[in-house]
């Protein structure tokens, strides 16, 4: 979406103004934000909330941000490396370097909105009083990544928010060269989405956005804001004319008369061009596409990455697409541009990706194989392929597993996910190893606890098993969902062989307390009446004893 209709400042009396202009007053523009050659009547006219402003000392400026896209993508491959080793706070600085290059890049703002919302869930606090991104700070632009940082510091913070959309709209008023309203717009639409949900905005903070929207020429969510505001203060009459107001300018901007009204042209097929873009756009983002999207959305992301085949977002762009359609020749092509991705740049990412792609496959033959084998599970040749596509795909796991805890020594993740392969082939020993390290993420806590304490159960050690899935029930704070009495389940197990094992009375009191806190919350959970009655049987058996 572009924004905005912003008119040329007009020309001042002396045409040599701009070079007249001392080092002192541009350290001042960049500073205030006032622009030395038009003056302040002049930012004030324009309909539509267009602020005039001359753009050609702007350009002059030494601190000035310069677009360079090589540079950039350097920034944001090594940004995405860091963020999967959950170097949250380093990554956030990269992403934000390489913004630096190419502020209006949207991908890749949405990509460091990814990071801070998983800093924020792994426990990471907000910026100190004075942290600050190593940026400049001078040119509008940099100001409005400077605010980004803090945000991201602080991602769930509406005030933060607020402030990057309004610099971002600062930006986008003082300069041509970047779209910062795109950024502006999606960080509106960020709040309004949650707001809505939360229902947490007072009227001050929807008349905010509306203001903002409005500044953009976003006037459909300037609208939005504005009805919202309106409906938790019904008897504001200047409210609704304002109201008013920008539907009239809506409806201008919907037909497409806004921009050419002040060329006096109006130019029907760039309005009907406008609209088909605004379409593709919608397309792309629903959730439930139709066959006939995905095959629009491929061809067009194919055309564009041919174009410039050496960008690597287009070339990201057209994978993504590709795999939506989940057929073997998409899936195949997909396969093929990211191994040249790999050649190209060495980023294992690309490669980790590949063999995602290629467990998918395997992942979709095994269940065909699993249907064949249900209806038919006398023909051996079937039952033979299923099992081998198993040790296949587990084959396959082991590998890329193992070869990302190498890439991202620091992620738990790749660590629980070889362990829990392991354990499914009964590698208990590295399974072990694997888990004891994943259990110091909080995210795979609880899950490496149960399959850390099943480990030792299946080795028969267990006062070690008991003592594991005890810290598993402590960590999972509910009771009476599916990994609870999945963790209870295996708990009460290792008390009931450990009662037989050593002929303890109180285990067998403990397994059979457990087994009846499973069998009240799910009767029917595995095989849990069997149990129950074995353990009481051993119970009356350890009391005569």
């Amino acid at each position: 979406m572009i924004f905005g209709r912003k008119k040329s400042a007009k020309p001042t009396d002396d045409p040599k103004s701009d070079d007249q202009q001392t080092p002192e007053k541009d350290e001042q523009a960049a500073e205030t934000g006032e622009d030395t050659a038009a003056s302040s009547e002049d930012k004030k006219k324009g309909k539509l909330g267009r602020k005039a402003g001359s753009k050609a000392d702007k350009s002059d400026k030494k601190d000035s941000i310069k677009r360079d896209q090589t540079k950039a993508m350097t920034f944001f491959r090594h940004a995405s490396t860091v963020a999967e080793a959950r170097n949250y706070d380093y990554s956030i600085q990269l992403y934000l370097d390489g913004l630096s290059h190419d502020p209006d890049n949207m991908n890749k703002h949405e990509a460091l909105r990814e990071v801070a919302l998983r800093r924020k869930v792994a426990g990471g606090k907000p910026a100190k009083m004075f942290d600050r991104w190593k940026g400049r700070g001078k040119d509008k632009v940099e100001k409005a990544l400077q605010s980004e940082y803090l945000w991201s510091k602080n991602p769930l913070n509406f005030n933060a928010a607020v402030t990057v959309m309004e610099r971002c709209v600062e930006a986008f008023e003082d300069q041509d060269e970047y779209n910062m309203g795109e950024v502006a717009y999606w960080i509106g639409i960020l709040l309004l989405e949650k707001s809505e949900m939360d229902k947490q905005l007072n009227k001050q903070d929807l008349l905010k956005l509306t203001d903002l929207f409005e500044r953009i020429d976003a006037y459909h969510q300037a609208v939005n804001a504005c009805r919202w505001a309106l409906e938790l203060d019904r008897d504001d009459y200047d409210l609704e004319s304002r109201l008013k107001d920008l539907q009239a300018e809506e409806t201008m901007i919907d037909s497409g008369y806004g921009a050419q009204i002040e060329s006096a042209e109006v130019d029907f097929k760039k309005t009907v061009r406008d609209m088909s873009k605004q379409q593709e756009l919608d397309q792309e983002n629903q959730l439930g596409k139709t066959e006939q999207a995905i095959e629009d959305i491929i061809n067009r992301s194919r055309q564009a990455f041919e174009a410039n085949p050496d960008d690597i977002v287009l070339r990201e762009k057209l994978v993504k697409a590709l795999l939506d359609k989940r057929e073997d020749s998409a899936e195949n092509e997909a396969i093929k541009l990211l191994e040249e991705a790999y050649a190209n740049s060495q980023d294992f990412k690309y490669k980790r990706q590949v063999v995602e792609i290629q467990l998918r496959k395997i992942d979709r033959i095994i269940k065909k194989l699993k249907a064949a084998v249900l209806k038919d599970n006398k023909n051996e040749e079937l039952v033979q392929k299923y099992k081998l596509a198993i040790r296949q795909k587990v084959k396959m796991e082991i590998n890329l597993y193992t070869e990302c805890t190498k890439q991202y020594p620091t992620d738990r993740k790749w660590k629980y996910d070889l362990g829990r392969v392991l354990f499914s082939v009964k590698q208990y020993d590295k399974a072990v190893e694997q888990l004891q390290q994943a259990v110091s993420d909080a995210k795979y806590r609880v899950q490496s606890l149960l399959l850390l304490g099943q480990c030792y159960l299946a080795q028969d050690w267990f006062d070690e098993a008991i003592d594991t899935l005890e810290k598993a029930v402590e960590a999972h704070k509910s009771t009476n969902d599916k990994i609870a009495l999945e963790i209870r389940y295996h708990w009460m197990i290792a008390l009931e062989k450990s009662a037989v094992d050593a002929k303890d009375a109180e285990r067998a009191k403990e397994a059979q307390k457990i087994a009846s806190e499973i069998l009240q919350t799910d009767i029917n959970f595995k095989d849990i009446r069997q149990h129950m009655e074995r353990i009481r049987g051993l119970v009356k058996e350890l009391a005569a004893s």
